[in-house]
């Protein structure tokens, strides 16, 4: 399973227990069951997924990867003339609430490096007899992934070499002194 299902599963707890507008109307699917009378509502993904290598001039693959963690708040108001500011206003203390929990839940900032940036994006329209409005939050969360190309190998490739199954360590010494060494068998229990 990716990693970025973990963190997705932290935001999706974050969010639904830190009382934002939503309440609890926290969706993790890319299939958002709402219509507009469970405004507000949030829509949690985590998409994309970057890998950048972090082993310069080596062949281990170790990368420090940036997954895209994507949410999506919408709420709703009123057609009349105040209903913009008053989805605006709505709008802005969304995002605020968003951020603070993401940012704040100590399960994902355990999870990850850094938080590597937030791009945040708002959009209001007239509907008809509303106003409804949708705030657009990404953010990068760096983490590191080490690939072992023994240990995480698929099974049905072949092996990359011959496993290590003794280890035999000798010293030399002056004469006359008692020779030390060392037998490892491998694998040990």
């Amino acid at each position: 399973m990716p990693y970025r299902s973990t963190l997705r599963g932290y935001a999706v707890a974050a969010l639904q227990g830190s009382a934002t507008l939503a309440g609890q109307n926290v969706f993790a699917s890319a299939d958002w069951p709402t219509v507009d009378p469970d405004y507000p509502a949030i829509l949690v993904q985590c998409y994309r997924e970057k890998k950048e290598s972090r082993a310069k001039g080596s062949q281990i693959p170790q990368f420090i990867a940036t997954a895209v963690l994507a949410i999506t708040g919408r709420v709703k108001g009123t057609g009349a003339a105040s209903g913009g500011p008053a989805v605006q206003a709505l709008l802005d203390q969304f995002e605020d609430q968003i951020l603070y929990a993401v940012t704040t839940c100590q399960p994902l900032i355990s999870a990850i490096q850094r938080f590597a940036w937030v791009d945040t994006d708002q959009e209001i329209s007239a509907k008809g007899q509303y106003h409804a409005g949708e705030v657009r939050m990404n953010f990068g969360l760096e983490f590191p992934v080490d690939i072992d190309p023994y240990s995480d190998r698929p099974a049905a490739l072949p092996p990359l070499g011959v496993p290590l199954e003794q280890v035999e360590l000798t010293w030399t010494v002056p004469a006359g002194t008692p020779q030390p060494g060392l037998n490892i068998s491998l694998p040990q229990e």
